[in-house]
């Protein structure tokens, strides 16, 4: 080690006191009305820690700052040099990586404040001890097409390279310890594959289908775990089945099984299920009082929500207008009779309402859809469509009612 002491000044007379290996006392001078010099000492002192000292081919060590001017923490300045490292010298304060490639052993050297500390055979590296075990993760594993991925080696054993493919990617190959931004363009699961080598050799790992590449409009799932078929009509994905959640986005269930004078004067989410007839539920959903679809913990899947007014204008618009909508958007099947075709694939069945007479009606004939957007304190939206009519009616209804869902994708 050695210590160098900077800033002499040929005018006055200095008094230094040096504690070896690191510590100076610099003695700075302050000019007085009478012309009498007065001394203040500062103590600098030089250190730094290196975590391991002793490693294996390709593997980092982290050197912290441990520095101080006058016993606090104190970095200015501060200039690294790491001979026969990865970076060889570095002007970052603390927390510097470097990566040691060749066995043997090296000086580490820092100078704060002028004062220098330079610790000779500090690190030892050693040659790999055993072949690498390739291992990885990704930040996401299900994206839209055009979408990027970040990609960690987790690898263990001493990596001197990395090889790494990914198909469908752009790029396709890499070299980088962790790639990142690589995009996958189109539809489809991806196999991944790392070749992570060092002094000993190499050991591959391929990750097959373990990207997922899905379209914008694609199966989703509620809280429940019940999937659901998506379509895009118009700029939007819709659900194309009616909401059929027991529970808000957040796990909290949904009321339930009210009788008639509880629903009425209730002023909180509850859903019903058609004639109280479980069987119901697969094809026709759930009711909904629209304290349900205002919830805040969140009726839809995450990333969903329920279909505002505009969402609803969006969608008569893409199906020519909402005077002739309807039978486009009316499922095959549960419609007496029908002349629904279904061609927007909306697929929107007679699930019928349970209305504030607190009757349920409109079965095989009707279907009613709430909407987010609020009418008045005591009302909501709706999108109504009857059999063999070829209009949507726009109708607010009583917030009381019990009416299907269809969630949009945010």
């Amino acid at each position: 080690m050695k210590t160098t002491i900077l800033n002499t000044l040929s005018k006055y007379k200095f008094l230094y006191t040096i504690t070896l290996p690191v510590v100076v006392v610099a003695a700075v001078y302050s000019t007085m009305s009478s012309c009498t010099p007065t001394a203040i000492s500062i103590n600098y002192r030089t250190r730094f820690t290196g975590t391991p000292t002793t490693v294996e081919v390709g593997q980092t060590v982290t050197f912290t700052n441990q520095s101080t001017a006058d016993g606090a923490a104190n970095y200015s300045g501060s200039s690294w040099t790491f001979p026969g490292g990865t970076p060889v010298s570095s002007s970052q304060l603390t927390n510097v990586t470097v990566v040691y490639d060749t066995p043997g052993t090296y000086l580490v050297t820092l100078v704060v404040n002028g004062i220098e500390l330079a610790q000779e055979n500090y690190i030892t590296v050693i040659a790999a001890t055993a072949l690498p075990v390739a291992a990885f993760s990704a930040n996401d594993t299900i994206i839209l097409p055009g979408g990027s991925v970040n990609f960690t080696d987790l690898s263990t054993g001493a990596l001197t390279s990395w090889e790494w493919t990914f198909q469908g990617g752009t790029p396709g190959t890499s070299t980088e310890q962790n790639p990142t931004g690589i995009v996958f363009a189109s539809e489809g699961d991806k196999d991944i594959t790392l070749v992570a080598t060092n002094s000993l050799g190499s050991n591959t790992l391929v990750k097959s289908n373990y990207i997922a590449v899905v379209p914008y409009c694609s199966f989703v799932y509620d809280i429940d775990g019940i999937g659901y078929n998506v379509v895009e009509i118009g700029n939007h994905c819709w659900m194309a089945n009616n909401l059929i959640t027991s529970k808000y986005r957040n796990g909290q269930s949904i009321t339930t099984g009210l009788n008639t004078t509880d629903w009425e004067n209730n002023t909180s989410g509850a859903y019903k299920v058609y004639d109280d007839n479980n069987a119901n539920i697969a094809t026709l959903g759930m009711l909904y009082n629209w304290y349900a679809i205002n919830n805040s913990n969140g009726l839809c899947p995450e990333g969903w929500h329920v279909a505002t007014d505009a969402n609803w204008a969006d969608l008569y618009t893409a199906l020519g207008g909402i005077t002739v909508a309807n039978p486009k958007m009316r499922a095959l099947t549960t419609w007496n009779p029908n002349t629904g075709t279904n061609t927007s694939g909306f697929t929107a069945h007679a699930a019928g309402f349970f209305g504030t007479n607190n009757q349920f009606s409109g079965l095989e004939t009707q279907a009613m859809f709430w909407s987010a957007t609020e009418n008045d304190a005591t009302s909501a939206n709706t999108a109504q469509l009857y059999n063999d009519l070829d209009e949507v009616f726009d109708y607010p209804l009583d917030k009381n009612a019990g009416v299907s869902c269809r969630c949009v994708k945010d």
